[in-house]
């Protein structure tokens, strides 16, 4: 009885075995298996993308490693590896975890890392030879569907030298429209203008519009009165166009429209339209015949070939002495602003598309511009069918996002294309196009934790879904084999007692 009841056991430890043995196999891999920490990212030089074969080393101690830079960039084409220090080998072959990371170009230091193994990051170095300074504008959008902000002059890296006027002007995506600036730009003013002398961040915030509707309420001072749309409360579509026309009555002439008046077309003009970018109470007023309340100059605005006045348009208008009137020029195609003419002793600053002037006497001013390359446009940036797939994956499971960018324009150009994930900066490529060519964006992502994740890329949206891990799906097989393990036991332990049972009776 003894040998049979050992025999038995026998089987069942040797049963055992041969079920969870595969699953401890799988707990961990060999020590001898090497770990690293990637980067990659752009290089600049001055400012500039560094010219491809330049050299970008990784220092730890008196260790080193380095690649070469294609299209501006590194660790992009060829993966740069920095290693794990492997323990199983005397000395210090890698990095080990809290390490620091000189990173030199071309023997230049341009940036300091912590080593962390297992880990991927987007690393961009920039060194200056020149003296100057540069700095980095970086700009996002709120909700980061809203819509997207174009730069002029548009760099790769958004990296300005110290003193660079850039304009941002917020485009609005479909069902949505541009509400105000923040960061280091205030304001509701688009286009709008900020000086690199520093660091700088701005937020261009956008209101959804669909369905959303705003109030209007209308009302006159004594010696006229509003025809269209007549007086009291109105209601309309956000981001609708409302015509406004005054009347004045005999002996009165029109002055002016007051109250919520940012979005009104000319506030001098009895018949104008305002936008409506949220609730808004406005007001006709009138002067008697003869009287005036205040002095008043003329603005007589005009602009060469190659763009236009936008603010407050072009002609002759007027204004109370004193008033500070903002001024707005836009390029079009193929041009850059170059200058304000005329009357600029009052211009603000002659340099600035957007600036103001103050009247203190009767003015005139003309913008000016210049022919980038005659006969030839900009380059021109076009973006279109954003593939995200799969769309949904398990914890850890690799995302693919990718666009494709095409140049319509007749010049060769640099574009820095930014993913948002959840409005937060993901991660960004530098694409460089020829005219009438396009180019395939693509960006891999790995999300471990479970949820659905907002995807944005050059005004277009989608999202995708990240599943919790399952616990009998546990990478390696581990949970998998212990769980054919136990049931294998009991198999056999019922087995067993069966047996054992039959031979007792």
């Amino acid at each position: 009885m003894l040998r049979k009841t050992a025999g038995l056991l026998f089987v069942l430890i040797l049963s055992m075995l041969v079920f969870v043995a595969p699953a401890v196999a799988q707990i961990s891999p060999p020590p001898s298996i090497p770990s690293y920490h990637v980067f990659h990212g752009e290089v600049k030089i001055d400012g500039n993308p560094a010219p491809d074969g330049t050299m970008v080393s990784a220092h730890i101690g008196s260790l080193s490693w380095s690649t070469v830079t294609s299209d501006g960039a590194y660790g992009n084409r060829e993966l740069f590896f920095v290693p794990s220090d492997d323990t199983a080998v005397p000395g210090k072959d890698g990095g080990a975890n809290g390490d620091e990371i000189i990173f030199k170009v071309d023997g230049e230091e341009a940036a300091t890392y912590t080593f962390q193994s297992t880990t991927a990051t987007n690393l961009n170095l920039n060194v200056v030879t020149t003296g100057g300074s540069y700095y980095t504008l970086t700009v996002q959008v709120s909700p980061s569907a809203g819509g997207t902000v174009m730069l002029n002059p548009s760099i790769a890296g958004n990296i300005y030298e110290e003193g660079t006027s850039v304009t941002l002007t917020a485009q609005p995506a479909s069902g949505y429209l541009f509400d105000h600036w923040s960061g280091d730009l205030s304001g509701d003013s688009n286009p709008d203008t900020i000086t690199m002398d520093d660091d700088k961040s701005v937020v261009a915030h956008f209101i959804e519009t669909s369905g959303q509707q705003f109030s209007l309420e209308i009302s006159s001072e004594k010696g006229g009165s509003v025809l269209t749309p007549g007086e009291g409360t109105f209601y309309y579509q956000a981001a609708e166009k409302v015509i406004l026309v005054a009347s004045s009555s005999n002996g009165y002439e029109f002055d002016r429209w007051t109250g919520d008046v940012e979005t009104v077309d000319d506030t001098r003009d009895d018949s104008t339209f305002i936008i409506m970018s949220g609730n808004k109470s406005i007001t006709a007023n009138f002067d008697e015949m003869g009287e005036t309340s205040n002095e008043q100059y003329s603005l007589e605005i005009s602009s060469t070939e190659g763009g236009s006045v936008t603010t407050p348009g072009e002609g002759t208008f007027h204004y109370d002495a004193g008033d500070v009137v903002k001024l707005v020029a836009s390029p079009d195609d193929g041009y850059e602003f170059n200058e304000w003419t005329g009357d600029t002793d009052a211009v603000t600053d002659i340099d600035d598309p957007t600036t103001t002037v103050e009247m203190e006497d009767d003015t005139s001013v003309s913008a000016t511009f210049t022919a980038v390359a005659p006969g030839i446009s900009p380059a021109r940036f076009i973006f279109s069918n954003l593939l995200i797939a799969p769309g949904e994956v398990s914890s850890g499971q690799q995302v693919e996002i990718s666009i494709e960018a095409a140049n319509n324009g007749g010049t060769t150009g640099e574009r820095t294309v930014v993913l948002y994930i959840n409005g937060i900066v993901e991660d960004s490529r530098t694409v460089r196009i020829a005219p009438g060519l396009a180019q395939d964006i693509s960006f891999l992502l790995n999300k471990t934790e479970s949820g659905v994740y907002n995807v944005a890329v050059e005004g277009l949206t989608g999202k995708f879904t990240v599943k919790a891990a399952s616990i009998l799906n546990t990478a390696g097989g581990f949970t998998t084999g212990i769980g054919i393990g136990i049931v294998a036991f009991i198999a056999v332990l019922a087995l067993a007692f069966l047996i054992i049972k039959k031979k007792r009776v």
